[in-house]
């Protein structure tokens, strides 16, 4: 009996004709995973040329194969994309197996269906985050405007003194301050990714030290 293997490509050198197949897969983790690299040639996937030359990186391109051995090691002897393809003689010999690699592949595929998901909704939820931000930063530059400021340090006293962080939550927040081997926590900061922008906007110069910002969290976020 031919023993039925499937594994995801690896790459394909389709200028050289070649590829690689990880053998043995596994699906470990919800990823595609394997222990060996098979070496086929075009010869073995000429009829799949226009998909493996059209896939990206990223998909889950998988085959059926079967190996052999050759004087550089194992190699693909024959390879099928579709299931159904695959001579009938070889599928009832390996039934167990590709019942097994149905079942892991109903989870790898529900795994990544969640995965895409939840990518979408945090991609809708920074969206929102940033809109949000946006309209503080505005605002805050609005209002420290008019205020006549011409040093951050003035700016940072008038947003503690006034308890801004309150109107400004996702803008301001505990910021981590860091000068040599001493570290600090200033609160009611505003996240550096729009200090610089802030203090731009509204002609101010800091004090000329030498602390650097180091870890920030939003007053928003703390209240999650």
């Amino acid at each position: 009996m031919q023993q039925l293997k499937f594994g995801k490509i690896k790459n394909y050198k389709d200028d050289r004709g070649f590829g690689f197949i990880f053998s043995e897969c596994k699906f470990i983790h919800h990823a595609i995973m394997g222990s060996k690299e098979v070496f086929f040639h075009i010869k073995q996937a000429k009829k799949f040329e226009s998909t493996l030359k059209s896939a990206t990186p990223q998909e889950d391109l998988c085959f059926w194969l079967t190996t052999e051995t050759t004087r550089k090691g194992g190699a693909v002897k024959q390879m099928w994309i579709k299931l159904s393809d695959i001579p009938q003689d070889i599928r009832e010999g390996n039934a167990e197996f590709i019942k097994q690699v149905a079942e892991n592949i109903k989870i790898y595929e529900a795994a990544k269906a969640e995965k895409r998901a939840r990518e979408a909704e945090e991609r809708i939820q920074q969206e929102a985050l940033r809109k949000v931000r946006d309209s503080e930063l505005n605002a805050l530059i609005v209002a420290a405007r008019s205020q006549g400021f011409s040093t951050s340090g003035q700016l940072s006293a008038w947003i503690r003194a006034n308890k801004l962080w309150t109107k400004y939550p996702t803008l301001t927040g505990d910021l981590t301050m860091h000068d040599g081997e001493v570290s600090w926590n200033f609160g009611a900061a505003i996240d550096p990714q729009y200090y610089r922008q802030v203090c731009q906007a509204l002609g101010l110069h800091n004090a000329g030290s030498n602390a650097r910002a180091g870890a920030f969290r939003s007053y928003a976020s703390m209240e999650r």
